[in-house]
């Protein structure tokens, strides 16, 4: 019976009996068989984000490589209309459906860019998700952090009687949970 996945396995469509009662033919079979279960389960942590033995850089307080790193989240991808680094908060430009910077108030964060690129190229952003900054951000973890002005997170809370938009709470000072509300008065 032959099977279909989205993952590559290492295994054939279907198995081969022949000759399954020479010892180095069955040996061959249990070390495919082995390599399928690592491959499998390194693919199951990747879509998790479930890491057995994490980067010690990914959440020390020093620096590394300016990227994030996701786990079981959707990524979308829309077109840029300026130039969106990764890490900053966008939005969707009503008039022209492009992605943006998002502000807060006229242009609510829908997303967190999660790979920046050129005007007029696509890019990638998550909808919600704990994400892990090498070097794009500090945080104060426990800190509740809202969208800034112009695409990146503050602390500051939005005024009273002002609108603004939650962005999400820092677990360290590169870890935030991103979970952006609606654009609300405070």
């Amino acid at each position: 019976m032959a099977y279909s996945s989205s993952i590559d396995t290492g295994l054939a469509q279907t198995p081969d009996l022949t000759n399954i009662n020479t010892p180095d033919k069955l040996s061959y079979q249990f070390v495919q068989l082995y390599n399928a279960i690592e491959i499998l389960a390194q693919s199951i942590d990747q879509y998790t984000g479930n890491t057995p033995n994490p980067d010690p850089t990914q959440w020390t307080q020093g620096g590394g490589l300016n990227q994030a790193t996701l786990g079981n989240v959707a990524t979308v991808y829309v077109q840029a209309q300026g130039n969106i680094a990764t890490g900053q908060l966008i939005g969707i430009d009503p008039a022209t459906k492009f992605g943006v910077l998002a502000n807060g108030t006229s242009i609510p964060a829908i997303g967190l860019c999660t790979q920046g690129a050129t005007s007029g190229l696509n890019i990638s952003y998550i909808l919600i998700g704990l994400v892990s900054f090498y070097a794009a951000a500090s945080f104060t973890p426990g800190l509740e952090y809202y969208v800034g002005t112009t695409g990146f997170f503050t602390a500051a809370r939005p005024a009273v009687g002002t609108t603004g938009q939650h962005g999400g709470f820092a677990l360290t000072d590169k870890a935030i949970f991103w979970n952006p509300s609606g654009v609300m008065k405070y």
